[in-house]
């Protein structure tokens, strides 16, 4: 399982084509307000399988996790290890949701 720490960590690599890594970056922020809320707050809720804090802000799904698409550009992040890591964090997110349903 994935800490908070491994989130806020967490360096891409570059390549000559990548993903975009302000729209990476702006991304995983959200992320990591999800994978905290989750992991440090008990109040927490799901709603049809989204994760919401319990003043009704919606967080991120593992399923809109896998869907996010970025833009390609020259001089991105690279894009199998962005891919693999937010798997990682999907596979962290899972057990958390069990829990809760």
């Amino acid at each position: 399982m994935l800490t908070l720490l491994d989130l806020h960590n967490k360096e891409f690599r570059m390549t000559f084509r990548g993903y975009d890594r302000e729209e990476v970056d702006a991304y995983m922020i959200q992320v990591i307000e999800t994978y905290e809320t989750m992991t440090q707050r008990a109040d927490w809720l799901l709603e049809q399988g989204v994760p919401v804090t319990a003043e009704g802000k919606q967080l991120l799904s593992p399923m809109e996790i896998h869907n996010q698409e970025f833009k390609i550009k020259f001089r991105g992040y690279d894009m199998d290890e962005v891919n693999v890591f937010l798997d990682r964090v999907i596979q962290s997110m899972e057990p958390l949701i069990k829990e809760k349903a």
